[in-house]
């Protein structure tokens, strides 16, 4: 029986941890705005009220302030003594789902002025009791609009949260976080340049009964260079899942761009295991 190995490498859409406890993680914000979706509308309507969630890659408590590009200018809201708490979510992707532990915060809301479309929205900054407060870039987004995904996307639209149980947040408007100068592509996902095949180890050739894939968080700078790795879901074959992880290593990969500006992303690495 003859073995072969695929390695795909998949944009993430949302920061996420694996099941298993991760040996590193790099979180570019302590908390990551999520799943925003308008009251009563749908992505893309205008409408004065959104719900959504903050998430980290474990359990706090974070004050936070945010930030919307909307198609009635930019606003700002800040969020207090926010409780991250374990959840289990399922990761959607070609090969089916993914079930991976993040920490999530109850369902939020922000109220606008007035009705508007929310472009974009995320965290500028963040404390974490016991840690010194933390500036957040503007994260990598898959598209110019959020309610426009890309093609082949890997997340479907989220689904509108459970009502929060909190009082709304009262949006501002504001100036926008950072000066950025028109370009031809403002928003640009991080991709792999070159892919390096996992290599299947002789060790285990005729030991699998049907296919098994490994996946692994890559985290990126602005210039696409490897900053980490950690996993995401496991081969159950250790051997495997090590192959996987020097294949996304040797790998390269183009940074993400938003708003003009290259920014850090997370890309999550694939590697698919079969017998033949």
């Amino acid at each position: 029986m003859r073995s072969f190995t695929l390695a795909f490498a998949l944009a993430l859409l949302a920061i996420a941890a694996c099941g298993a406890p991760a040996r590193a993680a790099v979180e570019f914000c302590p908390a990551k705005l999520d799943n925003m979706t308008p009251i009563g509308g749908v992505l893309g309507t205008a409408v004065p009220s959104y719900v959504y969630e903050l998430t980290a890659l474990a359990p706090r408590t974070v004050d936070a302030s945010l930030v919307a590009d909307t198609d009635k200018g930019w606003f700002a809201w800040h969020v207090s003594n926010a409780q991250l708490q374990e959840a289990k979510r399922v990761q959607a992707n070609r090969f089916g789902g993914s079930p991976y532990t993040i920490a999530a915060s109850a369902p939020l809301d922000v109220t606008f002025p007035e009705a508007l479309a929310v472009r974009h929205a995320w965290v500028v900054s963040a404390d974490v009791p016991g840690k010194s407060p933390a500036s957040c870039d503007v994260p990598a987004f898959p598209s110019a609009n959020m309610a426009d995904p890309p093609p082949n996307a890997t997340v479907s639209t989220p689904s509108p949260l459970p009502s929060p149980v909190s009082a709304a947040a009262t949006a501002t408007t504001t100036t926008p976080p950072f000066s950025f100068a028109s370009c031809e592509h403002p928003f640009a996902q991080a991709k792999v340049t070159t892919v390096t095949q996992p290599q299947f180890p002789d060790e285990l050739r005729g030991a699998l009964g049907g296919r098994v894939s490994a996946a692994l968080y890559i985290a990126l700078d602005p210039k696409g260079n490897v900053i980490d790795t950690w996993p995401f879901s496991t081969s159950g074959f250790p051997l495997l899942d090590q192959a996987a992880l020097r294949a996304a290593r040797s790998s390269t990969y183009s940074g993400a761009i938003s708003y003009c500006r290259p920014v850090n992303s997370l890309y999550l690495f694939r590697a698919v295991f079969a017998p033949r």
